[in-house]
């Protein structure tokens, strides 16, 4: 389970946190011995993973007569999202420097966080304002073009729970990114490849993962162009002390070094490789996996007793790369 191996420089990193838990990255947590952080991120600019995090905990909603008007199409303002996408972006840009990496973090199921780290998303992509059309304009009439910023990664939290209790009422009022439009329950790998499809291109890593009827994730790397590099899927019963939230997200989050799983030299119960052409492999992928486009190497694997996993600790892990020497 060997993820970030060989990686030697820690460049720092700009994480935008949009969560519903307004505890979790109170500065006041910013030191080892407050182990009591639910995601223990590392919060500080000194030594050498060093990591700002800036956390926005809600967005509220407009105004009534805001929501009648904008339902008409009479105005596109919505002035609680400016405000929180602003504040957002002036963190980036006033804090980014060359080798920092970003990541938009997306906790729970929230269409108003989503939409607040899209747009953000593509203000740094086109090098533009938040309350600057998100298109780039041919002449901006004077106006100074921000450099852009790239986005590493983006992650958000699918709670499986919450979206098998509320399907009925959220079929009619969101998109596919709770449902599909048809009502059927979409995996975790084709909401990664939602996201892709909903922000800007150049991002280098998409991880989802839902902790509701069990654990499921799913974290696929692109190169440049947006083709896929490698796509990693983990399947268990559950994450009692969030570890496998931890451990699938590693190598784009910094977390203190006691709280990440010391499971990379762990050997799996089985393993099971194919290499064969994708007309072959089909058949044989785990029922919660969408085979990636131009994947040709796959390998299957379960691991057993892994601390911090409900019942016995079994993790099935699916792995699909492109060669041998592309897989992270």
């Amino acid at each position: 389970m060997n993820i970030d191996a060989g990686v030697v420089k820690h460049p720092r990193r700009l994480a935008v946190v949009f969560s519903c838990e307004q505890t979790v990255y109170s500065p006041l947590l910013a030191d080892e011995s407050h182990l009591d952080n639910t995601y223990d991120m590392v919060l500080t600019n000194d030594g050498d993973r060093s990591q700002l995090v800036h956390a926005q905990y809600d967005i509220k909603q407009p105004s009534r007569l805001v929501r009648f008007a904008t339902r008409f199409r009479l105005t596109t303002e919505d002035q609680p999202m400016m405000d929180v996408v602003e504040k957002a972006h002036a963190f980036v840009t006033g804090n980014y420097g060359q080798g920092d990496q970003v990541t938009l973090y997306v906790d729970r199921n929230s269409d108003r966080f989503l939409d607040a780290a899209e747009m953000l998303a593509k203000h740094l992509y086109n090098g533009t304002r938040p309350g600057d059309p998100l298109k780039v304009q041919p002449n901006n009439g004077g106006k100074v073009r921000l450099k852009q910023i790239p986005i590493q990664w983006v992650m958000p939290l699918l709670n499986y729970l919450l979206k098998q209790k509320l399907i009925m009422m959220l079929e009619l009022r969101c998109g596919p990114w709770y449902v599909q439009r048809l009502g059927e329950k979409s995996s975790v790998s084709e909401r990664n490849d939602e996201l892709k499809s909903r922000f800007p291109p150049g991002i280098e890593h998409i991880i989802c993962w839902g902790d509701g009827n069990g654990f499921r994730s799913c974290a696929t790397k692109y190169d440049a162009d947006g083709g896929m590099i490698s796509r990693e899927m983990c399947i268990s019963r559950g994450d009692s002390y969030n570890e496998l939230r931890r451990y699938c997200t590693k190598h784009v989050i910094y977390y203190y070094e006691a709280r990440i799983p010391k499971w990379d030299n762990d050997e799996p119960v089985w393993t099971h490789k194919l290499d064969s052409s994708p007309a072959d492999v089909q058949a044989a992928l785990p029922f919660e996996v969408t085979k990636p486009l131009g994947m040709y190497l796959h390998e299957l694997r379960k691991y057993q007793h892994l601390p911090g996993v409900r019942g016995d600790g079994s993790t099935l892990v699916w792995k699909s790369y492109r060669s041998a020497g592309e897989y992270p």
